[in-house]
């Protein structure tokens, strides 16, 4: 059962990754600020997706220690959404 749960989350977050899937990126970036949000008094005001790439080199050539960091989603978030998703008051 847990690999199941843990297999579902790593496919959605490949979709939401994904470029035909931008329409669930919104909510996906909206989910990370709720998830962040611990402070009232420090709310999460942007939230931005970021792509990692490594290249992966044949046999026997050495790996290249650096990767490619790419942000390629910024949402600012909905400050009232996520006082009401949260549970504070407005």
């Amino acid at each position: 059962p847990m690999k199941y749960l843990k297999e579902r989350y790593r496919k959605f977050y490949e979709n939401a990754n994904s470029d035909d899937q931008a329409a669930v990126r919104p909510a996906v970036a909206q989910r990370i600020a709720l998830e962040s949000f611990t402070d009232p008094n420090n709310p999460p005001t942007e939230v931005t997706l970021i792509r990692n790439f490594d290249t992966v080199e044949p046999p026997g050539k050495p790996a290249d220690p650096t990767y490619s960091v790419v942000p390629f989603f910024t949402y600012q978030v909905d400050p009232a959404k996520l006082r009401r998703d949260k549970g504070f008051n407005p």
